[in-house]
C-alpha cells in the first residue's frame, strides 16, 4: 500500500491498494456477497452513455462527488481511505461504474477511447489525474490507446495523467465494477 500517490508520469498500478479492513466495507457496499440481493446498499442508476451522453451504450452509475459537491454522502465517506491515499488538492469527480457483461451488450473497444473530462487535453498542464479503483475481479480490463492493458483485479488502483485516452473493456461473465476518480495534484 502506498503512503500517498505522487503525480504519475505514466500508468502506475498499485496492487492491494487498501488494507483488507478498508477494502471489505467498500466491497460489501457495492457487491454485498454476505447477504445476497437482500442487502444491497448501493443504488445503481441506469444511464444511456458509457463514453458520452446518449451514445447508445448502457451502464449503471452512482456519483459520489461532482460539480464541487458531495452527491452520495454514504459512498463518499466510505471511500475516505482512497481519498486519503490520493491526497488531492481538489477533486473533480468520483463516480462508480458498473458495466454490463459483453454477452449482454457488444462493444468495440477501438471506438471507446476517451478522457474523463473536457479539462484533459494533450500535453495537459492542469495537473489532473485519473484513477480507477477496481472493486471486483473479473476478465474485463482497462485498455489504453498506447496498447497498455490493466486487468480488473479487486483492490487494485491505477493512476495516470488525465490526458491518457483509455477505455473499460466489459467482463464476459459478470459486471465490471470500478470507481473512477478525477482529481488535481
Amino acid at each position: 500500500m502506498p503512503e500517498t500517490i505522487q503525480y504519475p508520469t505514466g500508468i502506475n498500478v498499485y496492487n492491494n491498494f487498501l488494507e483488507e479492513k478498508e477494502y471489505e466495507p467498500i466491497k460489501q457496499y457495492f457487491l454485498d456477497d454476505l447477504n445476497g440481493f437482500r442487502g444491497h446498499k448501493c443504488p445503481w442508476y441506469l444511464i444511456n452513455g458509457v463514453i458520452k451522453k446518449d451514445d447508445g451504450l448502457m451502464q449503471f452509475v452512482n456519483m459520489a462527488y461532482c460539480n464541487s459537491r458531495i452527491i452520495n454522502q454514504e459512498m463518499f465517506q466510505l471511500l475516505t481511505p482512497i481519498y486519503d491515499l490520493i491526497n488531492p488538492i481538489a477533486v473533480h469527480r468520483i463516480k462508480a461504474n458498473l458495466t454490463l457483461g459483453n454477452k449482454i451488450q457488444k462493444t468495440n473497444p477501438e471506438d471507446m477511447y476517451h478522457v474523463d473530462s473536457e479539462h484533459c487535453t494533450e500535453n495537459d498542464k492542469c495537473n489532473m489525474v485519473t484513477g480507477i479503483y477496481y472493486i471486483n475481479t473479473n476478465d474485463g480490463y482497462t485498455l489504453f490507446e498506447n496498447g497498455a492493458k490493466v486487468e480488473s483485479v479487486a483492490n487494485r488502483f491505477v493512476a495516470f495523467p488525465c490526458h491518457y485516452k483509455h477505455t473499460g473493456v466489459p467482463a464476459s461473465t459478470n459486471g465490471r465494477m470500478v470507481i473512477n476518480y478525477n482529481w488535481y495534484m
